[in-house]
């Protein structure tokens, strides 16, 4: 008698619970650390789901006791989490602290330095990476919206975006690359 295979489709599919999990920097100033949490909670309502709503939660690098990013992770586990979904809210890819973080959570460095935090225990979560602000479309505008104010003649006008910057030579081209994309979507949608 031959065995017979069964078809792949026939296997359950494993049950996938998204979360997401945006981590900052953190701060001492309560003001700052409550604008962080009411720009996440208004991207949490356009994530409502007919299956339900994603899990959102906002955590720190440092600073905000009991919102640190494990406890962040330590919220979305309990709440039946499979896949987290990593967002750092940093401006830039050349932060090494987003470097840090994605080591962190067992992504390969950036470049040659070794991350400076603790491995986070994910409970067998998967992990999906996201990327930091760099030049985001949505970004510009808002940085546009704010400029115009202050422009009255963009083409005889010039700019000049400032960012933190690295001495890190893989992190310092990130900065580079980001701001000179950013500079760029500027200078075209606004005229300077």
């Amino acid at each position: 008698m031959q065995a017979s295979a069964t078809p792949s489709s026939s296997f359950p599919s494993p049950i996938v619970r998204p979360g997401i999990l945006v981590i900052s920097h953190g701060s001492r100033d309560g003001g700052w650390v409550a604008l962080v949490d009411e720009a996440v909670e208004a991207a949490t309502i356009r994530l409502q789901q007919p299956a339900g709503p994603v899990p959102v939660v906002s955590s720190f690098l440092e600073i905000v006791e009991g919102r640190l990013i494990q406890d962040g992770v330590d919220e979305l586990l309990e709440r039946g989490v499979t896949d987290i979904f990593v967002l750092p809210l940093f401006v830039s890819s050349g932060a090494t602290h987003v470097d840090d973080i994605m080591q962190a959570f067992g992504q390969p460095p950036a470049g040659l330095r070794e991350g400076e935090l603790e491995v986070f225990h994910v409970g067998g979560a998967r992990i999906h990476p996201g990327r930091p602000i760099d030049d985001e479309p949505e970004i510009a505008e808002l940085l546009l919206a704010n400029i115009r104010e202050l422009s009255r003649d963009p083409a005889s006008e010039a700019l000049l975006l400032i960012g933190h910057g690295s001495r890190e030579p893989v992190f310092h081209g990130r900065w580079r690359e980001g701001m000179t994309r950013m500079a760029e979507r500027i200078r075209a949608a606004g005229g300077f």
